[in-house]
């Protein structure tokens, strides 16, 4: 059975690099009908923090990408120490006691300080373990010139030796290290596909290494290329705003995220908008591009939009609740109301927040209308008797169908000897004090008769 995994670190929320990587094992799972499994790699005990946890998990539910399998790295560690004993027996590992200072004293002895500070194997073979001193857990990374894989969007991939060296596995306090955990995990897992980010080729030569000395199945490897930002540097956390708790409280929705990450390193032809289920259906990791994606976030927001005009009633009033919530916004409309408003907002907003701002007007008894509008100038003795023509005919307007009371609105102004245009922006600007609005029968059927009469009556 195909097993893929998403292992965020919880030292912090999931921004948008994390979800693309979440987002396409998700996928490669659920297209070949397999596991998607979310380890938490919290080994890190010092910056690790159970609310990431919690906004991690809270994020891949909002986002739909559902875990089949949950662990956590933190309850594993007798696994992986039992792992390394048993590396130590086999002559694989060794226990060294070296401190930092006194590595860095031997520095001009190792033949690899051209490299940096890599360990000089000071303790290489050291199989008994220490009594009276600290010490940690090596690895023996043996001696060759290269580590050679395979990757599915790379191609042939080859680390030197002399970006290595005997890597510690269990650190001093007993916990294991990220190279270490990850490949018994993977291994005890079943994991048989690891996408990821390419900053990772490095570690996959080391746990590739570590997989042979336990004689591991290898799984298939495939390294995403980076996501850079417009001026093609990498992408920041520029002021916390690529998470994904960020995203939803703007108004985004679940669908635009995923379809616009998905396109971040990966394509179907031309085709821009996505399905979920089209994406299940569609995507491979042999499709992945090499070169680095580039983040545009007006292309985002475009993205976005086009997913709001494909939702369903239901599924809007679901995303909109809990975008209200998130930003601790009381709403004095009811779902009904929500839902109808959606169907004629639905084509001109962006985001969650558009529809929020839109619908404000509704709201409120009565508009203080912009002087700028000047609209007492635009409402002379015929305009206003089309008004007052136009309150006795609100209720056929707002309870017949939308093209019947299209039509008596239009017949309005005809009785009175004026153009539509003469009728219609005055009318505009006062029921919602803007020159923008949705057609004028939608506004009414979404005002209501009350709220049309009070707006009117004070130009009357």
């Amino acid at each position: 059975m195909v097993r893929l995994r998403f292992a965020p670190s919880p030292t912090g929320k999931l921004h948008l690099g994390n979800v693309r990587t979440a987002v396409f094992n998700w996928l490669y799972a659920r297209k070949h009908k397999g596991k998607f499994i979310l380890r938490i790699e919290d080994t890190d005990l010092a910056r690790s923090e159970e609310r990431y946890v919690e906004a991690i998990k809270k994020d891949l539910e909002w986002l739909g990408l559902y875990w089949d399998e949950i662990y956590f790295q933190s309850q594993r560690f007798d696994i992986y120490r039992e792992y390394a004993r048993k590396l130590v027996e086999m002559g694989k590992a060794y226990y060294c006691t070296c401190t930092r200072e006194e590595i860095e004293a031997r520095q001009k002895d190792n033949p690899n300080v051209k490299f940096g500070i890599k360990y000089d194997r000071h303790c290489r073979g050291n199989t008994l373990e220490p009594k009276d001193k600290n010490y940690v857990i090596r690895f023996d990374i043996g001696d060759f010139d290269y580590v050679e894989f395979e990757d599915k969007v790379k191609g042939r991939v080859v680390v030197p030796f002399s970006d290595l060296d005997d890597l510690v596995i269990i650190k001093g306090d007993g916990s294991p290290t990220y190279n270490f955990a990850v490949v018994i995990d993977d291994h005890l897992m079943g994991i048989t596909h690891v996408i990821r980010g390419e900053d990772h080729l490095t570690n996959t030569a080391k746990q590739i290494l570590i997989y042979k000395a336990l004689g591991f199945d290898i799984p298939v490897f495939a390294h995403l290329p980076l996501i850079l930002n417009k001026n093609k540097s990498p992408l920041s956390k520029r002021e916390g705003s690529i998470n994904i708790e960020y995203y939803r409280k703007q108004g985004y929705i679940p669908e635009g995220i995923i379809n616009y990450l998905a396109r971040l390193g990966w394509s179907h032809g031309d085709q821009e908008i996505f399905t979920i289920e089209e994406l299940i259906n569609l995507f491979d990791i042999e499709d992945l591009n090499k070169s680095n994606a580039v983040f545009d976030d007006q292309k985002m927001l475009w993205v976005n939009s086009e997913h709001i005009k494909m939702l369903s009633p239901e599924k809007f009033l679901k995303y909109y609740k809990i975008f209200l919530e998130e930003n601790e916004l009381g709403e004095t409309l009811s779902d009904e109301f929500i839902v109808n408003a959606f169907e004629v907002y639905k084509t001109r907003i962006n985001t969650l927040w558009d529809f929020y701002n839109s619908t404000r007007i509704y709201t409120t008894e009565d508009v203080d209308v912009d002087p700028s509008f000047e609209v007492e100038k635009m409402i002379d003795d015929a305009v206003k008797k089309s008004f007052r023509d136009l309150i006795d005919s609100l209720d056929d307007i707002i309870f017949k169908p939308h093209e019947e009371g299209e039509s008596i609105l239009r017949s309005i102004p005809e009785r009175y000897g004026i153009k539509l245009k003469q009728f219609g922006p005055p009318l505009r600007i006062i029921l919602t004090n803007s020159k923008v609005s949705p057609g004028l029968v939608d506004v009414i059927k979404l005002l209501g008769k009350e709220k049309v009469v009070k707006r009117i009556s004070k130009y009357l």
